[in-house]
């Protein structure tokens, strides 16, 4: 198929005067405006000008992304075959630092909107947890709908995107958890995937085999849901993750702490080794 290329211009929105941003922000201070500008389009642009272009799913993978094995089938086409809208390999917990006032802003605009939350999963949704989308498989209408837009232009004009560096995953998880029902979300558990430093799945052929007499459960379409899970933030790194007991009395409570047909929850965790070097430990 062909390769295309268009042209992009970062700059502010209109709504802001660059003497009133701040050069950094409580989030992340390392990351300038060139950070923030890249999260405004992703939680956007990006999808609007793929819109625009004709494509009708979308699948966003960041450039230091690796798939670990083949893929055994069409992804669009499995979505599409299962009425799904929206898909995600990995859930994590974004920095409190990185989402000031962002929860509280979707709040507002709920309320504003009159929105009834009895057909989406918004207040379901824990604080600060977010697909982690540097792989997120979506359909076009999901990000082109005048919901998803409106809710999107209200963030925007909030400023928070460039003042307090809101990310792109939480605006968009938001988004997802109010626009989205839960049936038509889809959890690629059974693919390998590598994105440093929170997710290092295998792919399902590479996995160890269930107990003998027993078949390994698929894990929950939404598995935030069923219990708060534990936060574990080591060095500049947070990642949301829960005990491998905990997950277990979950998904089957016939298990024991000891089975060898737990694949688990995807983890990591660094160790400082002095010299500002870190050795990173995943565990799957």
């Amino acid at each position: 198929s062909a390769l295309t290329f268009v042209p992009v211009h970062f700059g502010l929105p209109a709504f802001l005067e660059e003497k009133d941003v701040p050069v950094e922000t409580g989030c992340l201070p390392e990351r300038g405006l060139g950070y923030r500008h890249m999260c405004r389009f992703q939680a956007s642009e990006v999808n609007r000008r793929l819109h625009e272009l004709g494509y009708e799913w979308h699948w966003r993978m960041d450039d230091d992304s690796l798939l670990t094995g083949e893929v055994p089938y069409d992804i669009f086409g499995k979505m599409a075959a299962e009425g799904k809208l929206y898909g995600y390999v990995s859930t994590v917990r974004d920095d409190d630092a990185c989402i000031v006032g962002l929860w509280d802003t979707a709040e507002e605009y709920v309320r504003r909107l009159g929105k009834s939350l009895g057909d989406n999963f918004f207040k379901e949704w824990p604080r600060g947890a977010v697909f982690y989308n540097n792989f997120e498989v979506s359909h076009t209408s999901v990000w082109s709908s005048p919901e998803y837009r409106a809710y999107f232009d209200h963030i925007d004009q909030n400023g928070g995107i460039y003042m307090k560096r809101w990310g792109d995953a939480p605006i968009k998880s938001i988004g997802v958890s109010l626009f989205v029902p839960p049936e038509k979300i889809h959890r690629f558990g059974d693919l390998g995937y590598r994105h440093a430093p929170f997710v290092d799945t295998l792919p399902e052929a590479m996995r160890k085999p269930a107990i003998r007499g027993r078949q390994a459960l698929p894990l929950p379409e939404l598995a935030w849901k069923p219990d708060k899970p534990v936060h574990s933030v080591i060095g500049h790194f947070q990642v949301e993750t829960q005990p491998d007991a905990a997950l277990q009395k979950i998904l089957d409570p016939a298990l024991g702490a000891g089975a060898g047909s737990w694949i688990g929850a995807d983890v990591a965790t660094s160790i400082g080794v002095g010299g500002g070097q870190y050795v990173w430990l995943f565990g799957d």
